[in-house]
């Protein structure tokens, strides 16, 4: 009777508890069992993982080729050996004596699906980080993949500077040809004044404009009075500022290049509570993909390779000492080259030129014999 008593009391007093608290408790209920249900599925998935590499381990072979060290499964040995020896060439025609340096950095290739139409790679790099990417399937892909995570591992041993300098790691599949193209365009269209007189024949205006030397107050040596109203033109948002609408008005409606540099000044200080404003750059990174072509094609299979260990000093001074050209010969070089792939004019015979007009005459006879509602 009194336990019935207590369940009774019990019963009344849950009843009676306040709405709120009992939904509080509902809710912290709910979120321990998802946290739970979470580290269960984290801790599940890790234990996935290493399962998983312990197989990968234990059924694993390494394919050597040159310095390319490879692990895959041993049933994918056959197809990731034929890869290696089509990917290794390339790697040491691109980089020479510091492509040895593979040695010390294996890639892992595995098949992504179970009917291995499709693989990944992965290398850790030296500074602990690591990445995976597919890399297709096939020895082609396999070798473009592995060709691809040779210049990410060995692009990682660079100095900063170089590393800053240049846009990206090497690309050994650059179509140069149509890189000088697109330079040659940039140049001839670029605001810059280095930019200009590098196509004329100024050497210095070229390593200036390729990053190469630095630029005293480049707002007004790299770019003239034109250039300086063309760049206050992206700024048109000034118009609508208090502070500043009267000189943009100024530079823009009038050219007054003083109220330009003014105005400009002002955007790349940022100052006012204006968003802080960049000058673009001469070129783009086409330029110096450009130059370093011509370094390679000049100083031949180890000229990256020297270039990478010649950290300390200048850029200039490094490139020309791969290309093994003094640094105004390795200008001209990359100059003469631009030029040369400069769009070439479409030219109209007069034999075509008369027919075209024979055609349009006919033409227009025919629509001007018949009614339009004919």
């Amino acid at each position: 009777m009194r336990d019935c008593c207590r369940l009774a009391l019990l019963g009344f007093g849950l009843l009676a508890a306040p709405r709120p608290a009992m939904a509080q408790s509902v809710a912290e209920a709910r979120t321990r069992a998802e946290r739970l249900l979470e580290e269960y599925r984290v801790t599940e998935a890790a234990a996935a993982r290493i399962n998983r590499e312990s197989l990968r381990r234990s059924q694993s072979d390494t394919v050597e080729a040159g310095a390319l060290r490879v692990v895959v499964r041993q049933a994918d040995r056959p197809l990731v050996e034929a890869a290696a020896k089509l990917a290794w060439p390339v790697v040491l025609s691109h980089f020479g004596s510091p492509a040895g340096d593979l040695t010390r950095h294996p890639i892992s290739v595995y098949p992504i699906d179970s009917v291995a139409k499709e693989f990944g790679a992965s290398a850790s790099f030296p500074d602990g980080s690591s990445t995976t990417q597919s890399v297709g399937a096939g020895p082609s892909r396999i070798a473009a993949g592995l060709v691809r995570y040779a210049d990410m591992l060995l692009w990682a041993n660079a100095d900063s500077a170089l590393r800053s300098w240049y846009p990206a790691t090497p690309d050994p599949g650059l179509d140069s040809a149509v890189t000088a193209e697109r330079v040659y365009l940039e140049l001839v269209t670029s605001l810059s004044v280095q930019a200009r007189s590098c196509l004329v024949g100024d050497d210095r205006a070229c390593s200036e404009a390729l990053g190469l030397r630095e630029i005293s107050d480049p707002l007004i040596s790299s770019f003239d009075p034109a250039g300086r109203r063309a760049l206050a033109t992206r700024l048109s948002d000034l118009r609508e500022r208090p502070r500043m609408a009267t000189r943009y008005r100024e530079c823009v409606d009038d050219a007054d290049d003083a109220a330009c540099v003014e105005v400009l000044r002002v955007a790349l200080a940022g100052s006012g509570g204006y968003d802080a404003f960049r000058l673009p750059p001469a070129v783009g990174d086409g330029a110096r993909r450009a130059l370093v072509a011509e370094v390679q094609r000049l100083g031949g299979p180890e000229a990256w390779g020297r270039l990478i260990e010649s950290a300390g000093q200048p850029l200039e001074a490094r490139l020309a000492a791969a290309a093994r050209v003094p640094p105004d010969s390795l200008m001209r070089n990359w100059r003469r080259g631009l030029i040369a792939a400069r769009p070439t004019a479409v030219t109209v015979s007069s034999a075509s030129l008369l027919m075209a007009l024979l055609w349009f005459g006919i033409g227009l006879a025919f629509a001007l014999r018949f009614s339009r509602w004919y």
